[in-house]
């Protein structure tokens, strides 16, 4: 990997592209996480890829990594799980290693959902009614037929599809080796996961050249069983079993079935004949359905035209995350995805982005001290709004948009 970016625009194609997971303390308690201990093995999370070196190598040859199911997000009954690549990265100078994290090969939106504890369904599980709005019949393995089948290590040979922000962890610490624990699936039935939280610890060797891996996965906390919407825990709370009777399911499993009962209930400003299930993805909120553009960098042309169009034009472009709508913000203007609105930017110069803010070659003569050296964007950023360099040999925990 190289010691600086080449230029200052190669810097600036690095803002916002990485950044470390959300970490969600509140969760520890749900699922008896406890930092200091690990017990058991975890290996039934992999769903590609192994341990240590060898076989397909991550986004750098350097880099090693597995795929599984991760939380995105972690709530007291469950989580919002999706296939991730986890990879352990490396920087030669800093002599360290620390997790990130990639769609992997072959992802699809439709291989995100939510799995939740028996009694429990939909967007952050929760309570549910005697029977289910809709029933998830996908096979939740990645064998031919499972949901999670073609999935493998991206090997881009890049870090342009970095989604290390969009994941949830209990925990993330340490610098040589890193460890990272998150909540994810360590087996799985054909409707529902055991649950855990996994710790994963990276390695390294070849003191050279830096050469990083996973080196261990291992259960943290807690085993849960969590479920498919349409189903519950069995009496033995080791399996997945329909809510409904027999005769009922085989009813819902009959694809133009499940197709009217979702079509009845999807949200307003939603509307039915506006869906195609070749560019959306839908998601349950609430009592009734959403779909949004497959592609997250893409979104609905307006309110009444769900034809997805590109709505990544640099940080002035954003897609509402409750309707699903492309903002496009004027001049001087940036998307705040957290507010879904356009917010005033805040103005830099071109001298300001090389050597920050108030900052000149003359004022900031040292070369390490320039903000165009940083290759972490974090550091980075937060050297063009400070005016001054804070390099850290710890992993940054937040990337933090220019505008801010």
């Amino acid at each position: 990997m190289k010691k600086y970016c080449v230029s200052f625009i190669a810097c600036m194609m690095l803002v916002g592209t990485a950044g470390a997971v959300n970490i969600n303390g509140s969760a520890s308690s749900w699922w008896g996480y406890k930092s200091t201990s690990a017990s058991g093995n975890a290996s039934g999370f992999i769903l590609s890829g192994r341990t240590g070196k060898g076989g397909t190598h991550g986004t750098w040859d350097d880099e090693w990594g597995v795929v599984g199911l991760v939380a995105e997000k972690i709530v007291e009954h469950g989580g919002y799980f999706c296939p991730y690549q986890v990879q352990c990265a490396n920087k030669a100078k800093k002599k360290r290693t620390w997790t990130k994290y990639f769609s992997p090969n072959g992802f699809r939106y439709d291989q995100c959902l939510w799995l939740c504890e028996s009694g429990y369904a939909g967007v952050n599980c929760t309570k549910q009614g005697e029977k289910p709005l809709r029933y998830e019949t996908a096979l939740l393995n990645n064998r031919t037929n499972g949901l999670f089948a073609g999935l493998g290590i991206k090997s881009s040979g890049n870090d342009t599809n970095e989604r290390s922000a969009n994941v949830a962890a209990f925990s993330e610490w340490g610098e040589d080796p890193k460890f990272v624990a998150l909540l994810g699936g360590v087996r799985f039935m054909e409707h529902g996961i055991m649950a855990a939280p996994v710790m994963i610890e990276c390695g390294r060797d070849n003191w050279k050249k830096i050469d990083s891996f996973v080196k261990s996965v291992s259960v943290a906390g807690t085993t849960k069983l969590l479920c498919a919407e349409g189903y519950k825990a069995d009496a033995n709370n080791a399996d997945c079993i329909p809510i409904v009777v027999a005769e009922e399911k085989v009813a819902a499993q009959d694809p133009q079935v499940q197709e009217k009962i979702e079509e009845e209930k999807f949200c307003s400003g939603f509307p039915k004949d506006g869906f195609k299930s070749e560019m959306h993805h839908k998601i349950t909120d609430g009592n009734c359905i959403k779909y949004f553009c497959g592609d997250t960098t893409k979104g609905f042309a307006s309110s009444m035209d769900t034809n997805c169009i590109n709505c990544s034009a640099g940080i002035r472009g954003g897609v509402h995350t409750q309707t699903g709508v492309c903002v496009q913000c004027s001049t001087g203007m940036v998307f705040d995805a957290k507010a879904n609105r356009c917010v005033n930017a805040t103005a830099y110069s071109k001298a300001d982005m090389i050597f920050g803010k108030g900052q000149t070659k003359m004022t900031q003569p040292d070369l390490e001290q320039q903000c165009w050296t940083k290759t972490i964007p974090s550091e980075y950023v937060n050297c063009v709004k400070s005016g001054a360099s804070t390099v850290s040999t710890a992993r940054p925990s937040s990337t933090v948009p220019l505008n801010e």
